[in-house]
This record gives C-alpha cells, structure tokens and sequence, in this order.
C-alpha cells in the first residue's frame, strides 16, 4: 500500500498536480487513532503539501462537545449535516489556508440519507423534486442515484454558534496538524 501511494504521488506531480491527503474515518476506536498516525508518517515521507485533517477534527470535536451530533443518526457510516459541516471547514482550511470562520454558508444542501420504506413513501415528493432540480456542471456529471440524492431538495442548517465553533475547530486542527507536513517522519 505504502509503495502504491508513493507511486500515486510521483505520477499526480508528474502531471503538473499537487496530491492531496484527506483523512476519512468516523469511528471512535484506536483504529482510527492508529490509521491517523500511519496517514500521517505517509504524508511525510511523501512530502504532502496539502492535507485535510477531518479525522482529527472530529475526534477533537466529539471529546469536547458530544452533543454535536456528527454522524448521521439513520446511517452509520456516513457524516450526517453536521459532519459535512466540519468536513468542509476542513477542506476550506486545507485549501484556503485561510480561516474558514463566518465563510461558510449556515444553510446547505444534503442528501437524505431515506430508508427504503422513507424513499417508498416519498416517492411523489422525491420524484418532483429531482424533476425541478437544476444541477450545476459538477451535478449534472454525477451518476443518477447521486444527482437523485443531490436533487432531492433536503437542507442542512446550523445554529451560528455551532457554525463558528465547528469552523473554528477546522482551522485550529489543520494549523497544528500542518506543521507536521514540513516534519521528517517519525517511527
């Protein structure tokens, strides 16, 4: 694995590009801890510039306010409106490398994340909102059941005080975790 992402990397900058790490795990276990340690030595040795420390921030945020809900309540394995949040002021940090507190939009939209039954028995709704949806290029270019989703018409929103703690939370987090990126590699 390690010598296939040093490949990746060498072939992405070959082609005039910067790769990017994006650190993707919901879970509370040592796993994830583990997996943020390893991602990060393999940062490292492959020079990353830029890196998105989503990981961490959730982590940081569920040891100070478990009350944010960041999960999605009916699926655990994807972020729910608040994770995506956090998410993106991560990849705004990231990218920016700027602070992303009172950038980003407290009103959004999600996908519904419907059970079977939910999705028969919205079906009418679900149906007429994907036919006056009008997605953007990057929309448009997704595969049916993403645009299906995009198209449904559900919004996320978040009190402001939320907001500016999530987005606050997001910069802090990738400010400490991008000093790491100029370290050498630890074992």
């Amino acid at each position: 694995h390690r010598d296939a992402i040093t490949q990746y990397c060498r072939v992405i900058r070959q082609s005039g590009a910067e790769p990017v790490f994006y650190e993707m795990g919901w879970g509370t276990t040592e796993r994830e801890a583990e997996g943020r340690k390893r991602l990060m030595k393999l940062t490292q040795e492959n020079d990353i510039k830029i890196y998105v420390p989503c990981s961490t921030a959730w982590a940081r945020v569920r040891a100070e306010r478990p009350d944010l809900k960041l999960q999605h309540p009916k699926d655990g394995t994807h972020p729910g409106d608040l994770g995506h949040f956090l998410n993106l002021a991560c990849f705004y940090s990231a990218f920016v490398q700027q602070s992303p507190e009172g950038r980003l939009p407290r009103d959004y939209h999600v996908w519904p994340h419907l059970t079977k039954d939910e999705k028969t028995r919205l079906n009418e709704q679900l149906e007429t909102a994907f036919a006056n949806f009008r997605p953007d290029a990057y929309q448009a270019k997704l595969p049916e059941w993403m645009r299906r989703n995009a198209g449904a018409g559900y919004r996320g929103s978040l009190a402001e005080d939320d907001a500016k703690y999530l987005e606050r939370v997001a910069w802090e987090t990738w400010s400490l975790v991008s000093k790491q990126l100029t370290r050498p590699p630890s074992d």
